[in-house]
């Protein structure tokens, strides 16, 4: 699957993705916001320290703490003229906070960066977790992308 429009960058190039990871999350991005009627937006991914993650979450969030993914969205969802060499949205990601929860979940490295590019593509999307009504509508549509994806069952205690 072509994936022009997701560009993945890096803060520090010796914190990489092995590239079969990278290509992963394209295909998986790709297919799910074509299948959104996305596809044709441009999305950007970027990885950084955990200390750019704590300046951009007290900037931002006003919470001085690294988390492991924030999330922007540039272009309404909605927005009927696309801007072609803009970015739609942007998920940055803390990769050294994610190694840490993927080993203390037990689940493979891959899985974690899947689950938290889901949950991004939900907030991208209008989708929040500030009370427990919302949290549960868009629980329940963060496990059908994971479904449609063939990863199911990280949510379950």
């Amino acid at each position: 699957m072509e994936n022009e429009h997701i560009q993945i960058t890096y803060e520090l190039p010796s914190e990489t993705l092995p590239l079969q990871t990278e290509k992963r999350i394209m295909d998986v991005l790709g297919l799910l916001m074509m299948k959104l009627g996305l596809n044709c937006r441009i999305l950007s991914l970027f990885f950084c320290s955990v200390e750019t993650m704590i300046q951009l979450n007290g900037t931002y969030r006003s919470q001085e703490k690294p988390t492991d993914l924030l999330s922007w969205l540039y272009q309404d969802v909605e927005a009927e003229l696309i801007t072609p060499d803009e970015p739609w949205g942007e998920l940055v990601y803390c990769l050294e906070l994610i190694r840490k929860q993927a080993t203390e979940s037990g689940w493979e490295l891959e899985d974690e960066l899947l689950r938290l590019t889901v949950h991004g593509l939900t907030h991208l999307l209008g989708y929040d977790h500030e009370d427990e009504a919302d949290e549960a509508v868009m629980l329940a549509f963060e496990k059908d992308l994971l479904e449609q994806i063939g990863l199911t069952g990280v949510y379950e205690s």
